[in-house]
């Protein structure tokens, strides 16, 4: 069985492997006389043997250098892929950063203030100011609001519906309609007692729009969109309204000479 070598540096093993060289030479020099068969060579012979394990012993641990050096190898090549995997994507991830689109940027929280203790006495008077106050406050109406377009979803638009529209003016269309969504359901939500002479015109207008076929559907129209977002109502808008049914976001309504464009939830 090989003999373990205590080497901690590359010049103790340096010095092993010479020592073991100079054996070898020893050896050799000696070979003349344990060959002869008129001399008493026992010593030499023993001594050829003891080498000889020597250098069986050095041959295994060379063997297992050589595989010590292969398996540092393959794990100093998988560091490296792995270095090059995390480099790339931490450019993705910067990229991203700043190509974040407009819809999808954070919230930014306002740092919270500690509020001051208040007088045991006063506690109450202000808990029923504050009751007081939730009872008189209006009720909070929200309307359905369209999501925005995925960029896989964008990618199977086709081309020549697509044209020259970018995925960030798709989703700005998505902001569009969804503030003129809530505009116009927010007028139709008022008491009437409420709307003033000329915004019950457009109320009116409202009412005379919906038909059997819109009952269950928030829709708009274009003229919609130029009131409430002042947009131009040119190619680019009916583009861009024909990718989001494209997308499953719209479907048309016709009728009375009118093309309403009701939000698919």
């Amino acid at each position: 069985m090989p003999r373990k070598m205590n080497c901690q540096t590359l010049q103790e093993l340096e010095d092993h492997f010479n020592c073991k060289l100079e054996s070898i030479s020893t050896c050799m020099d000696l070979a003349a006389v344990a060959s002869d068969p008129y001399s008493t060579g026992s010593d030499c012979k023993e001594r050829l043997i003891s080498i000889n394990q020597e250098l069986c012993d050095m041959e295994a641990i060379l063997m297992d250098l050589r595989k010590s050096i292969k398996a540092k190898k393959e794990e100093l090549q998988a560091a490296q892929e792995l270095k090059e995997a995390l480099d790339q994507l931490v450019l993705d991830v910067q990229h991203m950063e700043k190509n974040l689109p407009n819809h999808l940027q954070p919230a930014k929280n306002s740092p919270k203030t500690l509020e001051p203790r208040v007088p045991f006495q006063e506690r109450h008077l202000q808990e029923d100011t504050y009751v007081l106050s939730q009872v008189l406050k209006p009720k909070q109406i929200s309307f359905p609001r369209m999501d925005f377009i995925m960029q896989d979803e964008f990618t199977s638009v086709p081309k020549y519906m697509k044209g020259r529209i970018s995925y960030e003016q798709l989703n700005s269309m998505v902001e569009v309609i969804n503030e003129t969504i809530r505009k116009k359901y927010l007028l139709l939500t008022k008491p009437k007692n409420q709307i003033g002479e000329k915004k019950m015109k457009t109320y009116m207008k409202y009412k005379e729009q919906e038909t059997k076929d819109t009952k269950g559907y928030y829709f708009f129209t274009t003229e919609d969109l130029i009131k409430f977002c002042s947009i131009k109502n040119d190619g680019s808008v009916r583009n861009r309204l024909t990718m989001l049914r494209h997308c499953n976001r719209l479907k048309e309504i016709r009728g009375g000479g009118l093309t309403r464009y009701a939000l698919l939830l």
